[in-house]
């Protein structure tokens, strides 16, 4: 199994690449770190990812998966209006694959049009996200994370080790 690990060129979340790649690595899965640029990548806290492939260059076909990482990066860069990004996302989608976001990574799964009439786990604190959502004809959902058909949210980052054991459930790894 290889799964595609979106994260932004900088200020992505930390500990939710940390996390996901421990977790899915310790299942003998492939993460493939995808980026949208061609150099280092620098989360927020300072750790530093050489992407594996440019998003712009992938083949959703080689992926079983794709977990989008959240933090500050996805906002700043407008990663989720990246085409290239959105049709990557939508083909995993389209194969009946598993796309997950965490936080504020939901906003590919709206703009990707992956969420209407489905249930999703948002922070209601994230007033712009929580919008988009609703704009999007997405649910919100009251818990922490959601897993409809083959779209999964995670609403908190700190249960990002729980989700990815839910991503690996739903993908029949585990």
């Amino acid at each position: 199994m290889n799964v595609a690990l979106i994260i932004a060129p900088a200020d992505f979340r930390d500990e939710t690449v940390a996390k996901a790649k421990v977790m899915l690595e310790r299942w003998n899965v492939r993460c493939s770190i995808m980026g949208f640029v061609d150099r280092e990548c620098r989360g927020s806290h300072g750790a530093v990812y050489m992407p594996d492939a440019n998003i712009n260059n992938a083949k959703p076909e080689n992926f079983d998966a794709v977990l989008i990482a959240d933090g500050m990066g996805i906002e700043s860069y407008r990663l989720y209006e990246v085409m290239p990004a959105l049709d990557f996302v939508r083909d995993i989608a389209g194969r009946g694959n598993v796309v997950a976001g965490i936080g504020n990574a939901v906003k590919f799964l709206a703009k990707a049009n992956l969420i209407s009439e489905r249930k999703v786990a948002v922070p209601k604190e994230a007033s712009e996200l929580v919008y988009m959502v609703k704009l999007y004809r997405g649910i919100i959902s009251d818990n922490d994370m959601e897993c409809d058909t083959n779209i999964m949210s995670l609403k908190d980052y700190r249960k990002t080790e729980e989700f990815v054991g839910k991503i690996l459930d739903k993908a029949g790894v585990r």
